[in-house]
């Protein structure tokens, strides 16, 4: 994720959220204009800044830059994906499933 997009995922967050930029801001403990100067590319977030908005907006660091669609729609692509394949395919994957939701967590 380049700082273009970095910015982009922060302003859509908020918009999600309906949070303001000046109240996260001010949450996070900095100024109301913090998260203006850094989405409009004036400024950039130090990590612990991005953990405390994290914190701050309800998200983990992996749901932030994980954009490729919500769990429900990663779902039902592998539903999709799945659908497709033929029986000895679908044995092995849910095999593999199967043995990996037996493992735990690290």
């Amino acid at each position: 994720m380049d700082s273009k997009n970095f910015r982009e995922r922060i302003s859509q967050i908020l918009a999600q959220r309906n949070l303001a930029e000046a109240r996260v801001s001010i949450m996070m403990g900095h100024s109301k204009s913090y998260l203006n100067n850094i989405t409009s590319g004036r400024s950039s977030m130090l990590v612990e800044d991005f953990l405390v908005f994290c914190d701050c907006t309800g998200i983990s660091p992996l749901e932030f830059f994980h954009t490729e669609g919500t769990l429900d729609e990663v779902i039902q692509k592998v539903e999709q994906d799945f659908s497709g394949l033929d029986a000895h395919y679908k044995l092995l994957l849910s095999s593999l499933i199967h043995g990996l939701s037996q493992q735990p967590p690290k």
